[in-house]
């Protein structure tokens, strides 16, 4: 048998359904990853995209198997905008990360919506490292991506709250004020106790 037809055959077999006439591969679906938040306010669960930002989940898993997020606080909390964590403990002082910038994955097709989960970045489009962020209002106007200059790629959205958002909401309520470098630090620091991937039941 010449080699591109038994390559072809392969091929065949490998696509074929299943004796009961089913699609293997698409009779198990991908399960979406869960991340829960443990703070001392109630529980923040997320569920990521990887199909829309496989990247930018990826990273983000790796901070959070890591225990990066472990004892950290939402250190800049906006109102009617946002609230970010990430890498400022309650003390103000940074925690570090060794992975590398992830690329800029917009557009994406997602938005940053209220309820929706994106990364922080610095000014370069593709300098974000552990720092994410809760939209507490529709943001998409002033967030998402419009084109593929400096200032128009947008930030990157991966994932939205499913559970907790009173809890976001709660947080976005404290009272703020300038400590050390940061303008918009929490009075009371909310601390993330713990951070986790919920295992599929």
């Amino acid at each position: 048998m010449k080699p591109v037809l038994s390559l072809v055959l392969g091929l065949i077999v490998a696509c074929a359904p299943s004796e009961d006439g089913a699609d293997q591969a698409a009779a198990t679906p991908t399960v979406p990853p869960v991340v829960v938040l443990e703070t001392d306010l109630g529980d923040i669960v997320m569920e990521l995209a990887p199909e829309r930002a496989p990247e930018t989940v990826a990273n983000f898993l790796v901070h959070v198997r890591g225990g990066v997020y472990h004892g950290l606080t939402f250190h800049r909390i906006m109102p009617g905008f946002v609230i970010q964590t990430g890498q400022v403990q309650s003390d103000s002082n940074r925690r570090t990360s060794n992975a590398t910038a992830v690329p800029n994955e917009n557009p994406n097709g997602l938005s940053n919506t209220r309820g929706t989960v994106a990364m922080a970045r610095a000014g370069h489009p593709h300098s974000a490292i552990a720092e994410f962020y809760f939209n507490l209002v529709d943001n998409s106007e002033a967030l998402d991506f419009r084109d593929s200059t400096m200032q128009g790629f947008g930030y990157v959205v991966f994932g939205r709250v499913t559970s907790g958002m009173a809890v976001v909401d709660s947080i976005g309520r404290i009272r703020t004020q300038r400590f050390v470098s940061h303008p918009t630090f929490p009075t009371v620091p909310p601390v993330i106790r713990r951070a986790y991937v919920r295992e599929p039941s």
